[in-house]
């Protein structure tokens, strides 16, 4: 799949898949999702998992080390952290332990009415950060 980012450079997501470290941990991008959220962060919020899911919107919750993020409906880039605190990126090593990013971008390349395709590049410190591309299934 090819996917159009900043100034029509073009990027293919296989070949650039979202890995870092969670909590000192290699940590790679298997599934995630997003939803609507118009009370709280009036964008999109969601979960990335380690694990590859055939359906990523019926798990709930991990404990396994994740991202959860906060982000706006529309396509663009916006610095980390955010201007406003309604919208985040969080490294999460256990479910209870976690970490805001303070450094880094992330591109919204495309929202259809299924799914959101991102570019990410986010820091909390040495041991929390990842780089790369993904897709997240938007769920009802």
């Amino acid at each position: 799949m090819f996917l159009a980012g900043c100034k029509d450079q073009y990027f293919e997501i296989e070949n650039d898949p979202l890995v870092g470290e969670i909590d000192g941990k290699e940590w790679v991008f298997g599934s995630g999702r997003v939803r609507y959220d118009q009370f709280y962060a009036q964008g999109l919020t969601g979960i990335l998992f380690e694990e590859e899911l055939t359906d990523p919107c019926i798990k709930v919750n991990t404990v396994e080390p994740h991202l959860s993020i906060a982000i706006p409906y529309d396509r663009g880039n916006f610095n980390l952290p955010f201007a406003t605190s309604n919208y985040y990126v969080v490294f999460s090593e256990d479910g209870v332990t976690e970490y805001t990013a303070n450094t880094g971008f992330i591109e919204i390349v495309a929202v259809t009415s299924t799914e959101v395709i991102v570019y990410l590049s986010a820091s909390y410190d040495d041991h929390n950060h990842v780089q790369g591309s993904f897709s997240l299934r938007l769920c009802d």
